[in-house]
């Protein structure tokens, strides 16, 4: 945490106990006592650029409001304060970082709710030759896999765009917890379908109608990239812990591109149906893994030119990250931590000029939204487009209402 990010020869490094804690700690100066949110987002949107400590070497820094902001409307009698955490994704990725701070600051341990795990097979020497061939299989593929992805599969409407790293951001949450409960009675509805690919179905939906609107020549499919994590259910039990040293941060993310169907004539339920028969790690783990260790290769072996040239041939309109949070919470003696705004900066590295997060804390479905001015270029827009997402998860849930009684299967 006390490191700095050093680059020498193309090849970039740590150099530890460079940065003092003064350094991270800042005031979060919003104009006035009871800001509105629309000027705390406008204050997150003006720093989202600033530069970490030592000249942008930091790791991290953090906010912390000095007045109170105006929040929870329905609660007029509580005085919220925020708190603005930034990080270098090199420190850690989000499920480790949710993990960490819940893990440290939650004031006791949260519900013991129980989530079944997946069986594990017996550890026979069939299954282990398998899983070896499996991953010798992958590795050895991947490259033409790879290949392929650039030559076929660059269906990127905004690559030609040249990003202006000019960042507009905006979030809904919804607040009696009805959407999250709409996509969990739609999950039961399909069997096998997961929690994230009913949401992609629905950013699905919503691209295509500003795309449509916006766009002249557009493909039928549009890439995107989603960070997988394999054991990120258990974000939902995270809890406090006695032994701090258990609670690091890292980045252990993997990726795996899909393409979201943004043809007008799909409903959202063909739009499920194809997001869904291009699974996830469940369904691609042995490939999935195979990309983050050439990823991790690639990263450690060659100097930072290379390395972006290669990730510019990666065709990706968005990076969509889903990520489960635990129940609501106390921390730090007993202030109620009311609610958790998650966004993720868009880079002309990868020409990916939309992020959209998701997260579920306390049961309730948010969703973050931020783009570059290039390719939205409005608040008017970002809005438009989260509320398409929602509208759609009800036109999905109106489907499998209307057939109450049946059990979709997979297509």
């Amino acid at each position: 945490m006390a490191a700095v990010f050093k680059k020498s020869f193309g090849y970039y490094y740590y150099v530890n106990n460079q940065v003092n804690i003064e350094d991270c700690i800042k005031k979060l100066t919003v104009p006035t006592e009871n800001t509105k949110t629309e000027a705390l987002i406008q204050f997150i949107e003006s720093i989202e650029d600033v530069p970490l400590p030592r000249n942008n070497s930091g790791l991290w820094d953090v906010f912390i409001g000095t007045h109170s902001v105006t929040w929870n409307s329905g609660m007029p009698d509580k005085v919220y304060y925020p708190i603005l955490f930034r990080f270098h994704h090199s420190l850690t990725d989000g499920y480790h970082l949710i993990t960490t701070i819940f893990g440290n600051f939650s004031d006791a341990k949260l519900a013991n709710e129980k989530f079944p795990k997946s069986k594990k097979h017996t550890n026979s020497t069939f299954k282990r030759i398998y899983v070896n061939l499996r991953q010798l299989y992958e590795m050895v593929a991947f490259p033409w896999k790879f290949f392929l992805t650039i030559v076929f599969g660059n269906s990127n409407t905004l690559c030609k765009t040249k990003l202006q790293n000019k960042k507009i951001f905006n979030f809904y949450a919804d607040k009696d917890k009805r959407y999250f409960q709409v996509v969990k009675e739609i999950k039961k509805h399909f069997r096998g379908v997961s929690f994230t690919n009913i949401i992609l179905a629905a950013i699905s939906s919503s691209f295509s109608n500003y795309f449509l609107k916006n766009i002249s020549t557009i493909s039928t499919y549009v890439p995107i990239i989603t960070p997988e994590i394999p054991e990120a259910t258990e974000l939902l039990l995270v809890q406090y812990q006695d032994n701090k040293s258990s609670l690091i941060c890292k980045n252990k993310l993997c990726y795996f591109i899909r393409y979201l169907p943004i043809h007008k004539n799909y409903s959202t339920l063909q739009r499920l149906n194809i997001v869904d028969n291009q699974g996830g790690f469940s369904s691609n783990s042995y490939y999935i893994m195979a990309t983050y260790n050439y990823l991790n290769f690639l990263f450690s072996t060659f100097p930072d030119i290379i390395i972006k040239k290669v990730l510019k041939l990666v065709p990706t309109t968005a990076i969509v990250s889903n990520l489960p949070a635990p129940p609501k919470t106390t921390c730090l003696s007993g202030n109620s931590l009311e609610d958790i705004i998650t966004f993720s900066i868009c880079r002309s590295l990868l020409n990916t000029g939309i992020s959209i997060v998701i997260l579920t804390y306390g049961s309730r479905l948010q969703i973050s939204l931020s783009a570059d001015v290039a390719v939205i270029s409005s608040k008017e827009e970002i809005n438009n487009m989260l509320h398409n997402i929602y509208s759609s998860l009800d036109e999905l849930h109106q489907q499998i209402s209307i057939n109450n009684n049946a059990v979709f299967k997979k297509s």
